[in-house]
């Protein structure tokens, strides 16, 4: 009952604050297509390489190859019946429930010309807002009415029959990212943030309790970026360092103006934060100043139970908000930091390694805004391991990041 009468008064807050929402104000954007607006209605998205990823009318995937056309091109469908979130990691995605009985499911999208549902569980949960992954497995924090809610973990070696391999019965979880050894979750009543031990992910512990309020999370290099819940309508950003994984510390404040940051995305060094009334800021926290709001996103606001998503690639955002179709958004802010793309040719290639290595012996300028395009580790010094670095992602390593490096003065 306790669960039940949470739910209602978070869904009655939520209905009050759609119903005040105005029309569409866009500073440094412009809308450059709009999809399913004709009653379709869209939940998941998000996007892996060239491949966005959208959930429709609670019972379809869709695969859409943007590289094929401007417009959205189809490539594969199938089933997905009541999936509000979607994540992605290789290929595998998987979909969760966020007001639904169905708990989550499994597709295998290895040809995205066929993807196929390999697994659904029925499990009972409420809410499942959000899932991060970790090598082989799965976190999933829950609310859950039928069954004990907490962190869940789940052994994903064999997809099509994932193996609960933990359960740890602490709070009831909104939002989590992982950082080496340790999860950072904020919980469903935003009062706190669990800090737990998952370097046994049979074994998972709590490690540490943030006596906060948290929304949106997420971890950008070494920094913990915590947004602020519904309940607090002009709560900003907080960044924690993670020089302790164990044990994160305060380290500066990003403004928002409209607080109720539930999910936060961080590409390349630009902050997006989403606010439950399909608002949309985006910050650059890149390089040593101190981070900037370059544009924001306000749009007619969603009257339903369900969460805003955003894909981002380039400049180009997806953004999804459920009564009003999938809206793609361009930033025309100005030129936004290309990191490795160190002689500036608008492309991230064999080019910049040879500039890089021409520069470091003395045979070469120095790249264009060294600190920001040619620091590929972001580790926020620009030397030589960042040319280790690039060659390796032109191998196929992890993509170059624009590190955060900002030390605020002290006080």
């Amino acid at each position: 009952m306790r669960r039940l009468i949470k739910f209602l008064l978070f869904f009655c807050v939520f209905i009050f604050l759609s119903n005040s929402a105005g029309a569409q104000v866009l500073q440094n954007f412009d809308i450059v297509g709009h999809y399913f607006v004709d009653g379709d209605t869209i939940t998941g998205l998000c996007m892996q390489d060239h491949y966005l990823y959208i959930t429709e009318n609670y019972d379809s995937l869709r695969i859409f190859d943007l590289s094929l056309a401007d417009t959205l091109e189809q490539i594969g469908v199938c089933a997905a019946p009541y999936i509000d979130n979607l994540f992605i990691n290789g290929d595998i995605l998987v979909g969760v429930a966020f007001n639904h009985w169905n708990s989550f499911s499994i597709f295998d999208v290895s040809s995205p010309y066929s993807p196929q549902m390999i697994f659904s569980l029925l499990y009972g949960f409420l809410i499942i807002p959000n899932v991060d992954f970790q090598g082989n497995f799965i976190y999933l924090p829950t609310v859950c009415d039928l069954c004990t809610p907490g962190l869940y973990v789940y052994d994903i070696t064999a997809p099509s029959n994932p193996i609960l391999a933990d359960h740890l019965p602490y709070g009831e979880g909104f939002d989590i990212d992982l950082y080496r050894d340790f999860a950072y979750e904020t919980t469903f009543s935003y009062t706190e943030i669990a800090v737990i031990d998952i370097s046994n992910p049979y074994s998972v512990q709590l490690a540490n309790i943030i006596h906060e309020h948290g929304g949106g999370v997420k971890v950008y290099g070494n920094h913990l970026f915590i947004g602020g819940p519904i309940w607090y309508g002009s709560d900003p950003v907080r960044v924690y360092s993670l020089q302790n994984p164990g044990a994160p510390f305060l380290k500066y404040e990003i403004p928002t103006s409209f607080g109720n940051t539930i999910r936060i995305e961080i590409v390349n060094g630009y902050l997006f934060a989403l606010n439950w009334l399909s608002g949309l800021i985006m910050f650059d926290i890149g390089g040593f100043s101190a981070p900037e709001s370059l544009g924001f996103v306000d749009l007619p606001a969603d009257t339903n139970f369900v969460l805003p998503q955003i894909a981002i690639k380039d400049s180009i955002i997806y953004f999804s908000n459920l009564e009003y179709g999938l809206y793609k958004l361009a930033y025309t802010g100005g030129e936004m930091v290309n990191t490795g793309d160190a002689n500036r040719d608008g492309d991230v290639n064999g080019l910049d390694v040879v500039y890089l290595v021409n520069y470091f012996k003395g045979l070469g300028p120095a790249p264009p805004d060294p600190q920001e395009r040619g620091d590929t580790n972001g580790d926020c010094t620009f030397n030589g391991l960042d040319v280790i670095y690039l060659v390796g992602y032109l191998r196929g390593g992890p993509e170059p990041i624009r590190g955060f490096c900002y030390e605020p003065p002290p006080d």
